[in-house]
């Protein structure tokens, strides 16, 4: 695609394409495609143009689908949210607003669910990868590489990211990553934290309070492990 901003080779994917009226008379017509997001549809019009040597010009565009989001059945207008907003005012009646106003849940219904615990919440909203250990319940059928979005036990999305093992392998395994974290939807310190509170950190912490750490720095021992040696 040519982009009229900057000239850079960007790929981009075009599902489907289809031809659905032309008027030969006014030379206009429409058609229907389905394309990766994001793609400049006026760059991909004027790309058609060279190919095809000619002169094609986009009049207008509409969109139909975002996601699982269609036009007849998610998609409104401000009236609707004006008559809505006007509805809460005066009658108290909510109604209408929790049927524009989706929530968030809803885009992630295409995707494949892992509950995760409490307590690894906080890590992976600062950028961690989700471990063994802090799957608290894992949907079958997932399959390597596939995109995965994590739950809270709340039913709040945490992030989403790609699995590194299926759900057959997650069952045989004891630890190792099961899922990279590629988008984090949740803010930072909204779980409290919950790492150093483990065994070998807490042993850290108390052999840090007495000093004896510098010991092992003064015998020239290797170090990157001292507390084990205690």
């Amino acid at each position: 695609i040519f982009s009229r901003i900057k000239q850079q080779l960007k790929l981009n994917k075009v599902f489907q394409a289809f031809h659905l009226e032309y008027d030969i008379q006014k030379k206009m017509g429409i058609f229907k495609m389905s394309v990766q997001f994001p793609v400049s549809t006026n760059s991909l019009i004027s790309t058609l143009g060279f190919l095809l040597k000619k002169n094609i010009k986009l009049l207008e565009i509409r969109r139909i689908r975002i996601e699982n989001f269609t036009e007849e059945e998610s998609l409104t207008t401000f009236h609707d949210l004006l008559d809505a907003q006007w509805m809460e005012k005066y009658f108290k009646k909510s109604f209408f607003f929790r049927k524009i106003i989706l929530p968030v849940n809803i885009l992630f219904s295409n995707y494949r669910r892992i509950l995760i615990k409490d307590s690894s919440i906080n890590s992976i909203c600062f950028g961690a990868s989700l471990a063994n250990s802090g799957v608290l319940k894992i949907e079958s059928n997932i399959e390597s590489g596939e995109k995965i979005v994590l739950i809270s036990s709340q039913g709040d999305p945490v992030a989403i990211g790609v699995s590194k093992i299926n759900s057959n392998s997650f069952l045989s395994s004891f630890s190792g990553i099961v899922v990279e974290t590629k988008i984090v939807l949740m803010e930072k310190e909204f779980y409290p934290k919950k790492w150093h509170f483990g065994l070998t950190s807490t042993k850290k912490n108390i052999l840090f309070s007495t000093g004896i750490h510098n010991y092992f720095k003064k015998k020239k021992f290797n170090h990157s492990k001292w507390w084990v040696r205690t």
